[in-house]
């Protein structure tokens, strides 16, 4: 069950598809406020926005789209996770570029001790999993601050990305290990053993060399 500002969005409704600002919301002249427009211009994804106040992708896409305009409880909210006065809703779009800034919950993660301990530490995708695992258990924690959802997020994306890297060097790993295997001299005499004392058994020396043959590890 939502409470505080989902209840809010949900009070609004949501708006036909997700996303964040579109195209026309990226001059002064679309903006119907100076809310939408330092909604608009934050570095957060709408989804990222969402967790932190508890309102869904698409409500915080009608926001920025000027669709929708956020309820009091929604307001309260924007302001306390990303600095975004609630008096801002009714005041026009101001026409000074807006300057990059940390907002309150960007501040609040960056003070922040890890969520999990060993990212960098993590060498293999099975131990990757676990901080993974780890990770999504404490996102689903209903108490974690705005910052705290933003620490958590960023370092799932973290995780994410060094998975696959992790998975990449494996391959790269596995066949150059095999690629060394097959030039070794000693594989290469141990094989050539192998199939002379086989050449007395036909039925036993066509298996092994078929075995040899489908692993890549033929003559």
């Amino acid at each position: 069950m939502r409470t505080g500002a989902g209840e809010a969005a949900n009070a609004a409704g949501e708006a036909d598809e997700a996303g964040d600002c579109s195209p026309d919301a990226t001059t002064s002249r679309s903006w119907k406020s100076e809310g939408q427009r330092r909604l608009c211009t934050l570095t957060h994804s709408g989804a990222e926005v969402g967790r932190a106040i508890g309102a869904s992708s698409k409500v915080v896409s009608s926001w920025r789209r000027g669709v929708k305009c956020p309820a009091a409880d929604a307001q309260r909210a924007l302001e306390k996770a990303f600095s975004i006065p609630v008096g801002a809703w009714v005041q026009q779009p101001s026409t000074t570029p807006p300057r990059p800034a940390r907002t309150a919950a960007r501040r609040a993660q960056s003070d922040l001790p890890p969520v999990v301990e060993g990212i960098d530490q993590a060498t293999t995708v099975a131990k990757v999993d676990d901080l993974l695992a780890a990770i999504r258990i404490t996102r689903a924690d209903a108490k974690l601050t705005a910052g705290e959802r933003l620490k958590a997020a960023a370092e799932e994306r973290a995780l994410l990305s060094l998975r696959a890297r992790v998975q990449r060097q494996a391959a790269l790993d596995s066949a150059t290990i095999e690629d060394a295997l097959c030039r070794s001299p000693r594989w290469i005499g141990l094989r050539t053993a192998l199939i002379e004392a086989l050449r007395p058994h036909p039925v036993a020396l066509a298996a092994v060399r078929a075995a040899l043959t489908a692993g890549g590890y033929a003559p």
